[in-house]
């Protein structure tokens, strides 16, 4: 599945156990002009903290929630390093790879009901231009990283260092 799909089931089990939640749209910034928001989070507020939580998020997504306190720091989970800054209301989280910090997607505190992610599920899983439409995606977590397969290109993060190879490479 992706954003909509795991992060959605999510938010019925945190539904089903009584915490509080938001959905938020993010707007991913890894690419070269700006997007719409197409990828949906979640935040959930625990003990009167406020968490992102994100299942759906490839590449270079987060692993565990990540406390809206902990801006400009780094944020380490399983090998990989994070970095979350605020800006007036707005949030951006990055990836720290190779030791160079990379966009992933910005988002507000802006209240979105499920609903409201329904024209960008549709365009994300129709429109042909879209990743999810050109070609197969598959990820799996690792203790200290991820492997992420994207059409016949592998991608490896293993303790915040990336190698990529393609399908041919892997077989020789």
């Amino acid at each position: 599945g992706y954003c909509y799909e795991l992060n959605g089931l999510f938010a019925l089990v945190l539904q089903a156990l009584a915490v509080e939640y938001q959905l938020v749209a993010c707007r991913p910034m890894f690419y070269p002009a700006k997007r719409p928001k197409t990828h949906m989070a979640l935040v959930a507020t625990i003990d009167g903290e406020q968490y992102l939580l994100d299942l759906g998020f490839g590449s270079h997504g987060i692993r565990a929630p990540i406390n809206l306190k902990d801006t400009n720091t780094n944020i380490s989970q399983c090998g990989e390093q994070f970095f979350l800054s605020q800006q007036d209301n707005n949030f951006l989280l990055e990836a720290i790879i190779n030791n160079e910090r990379l966009p992933q997607y910005s988002f507000n505190l802006n209240h979105y009901e499920f609903i409201d992610f329904a024209p960008a599920n549709y365009m994300n899983s129709t429109h042909p231009d879209t990743l999810f439409v050109k070609q197969l995606i598959a990820l799996i977590f690792t203790p200290t990283g991820k492997k992420v397969m994207l059409g016949n290109r592998l991608r490896i993060t293993q303790g915040g260092t990336v190698t990529e190879s393609t399908v041919n490479d892997i077989n020789s």
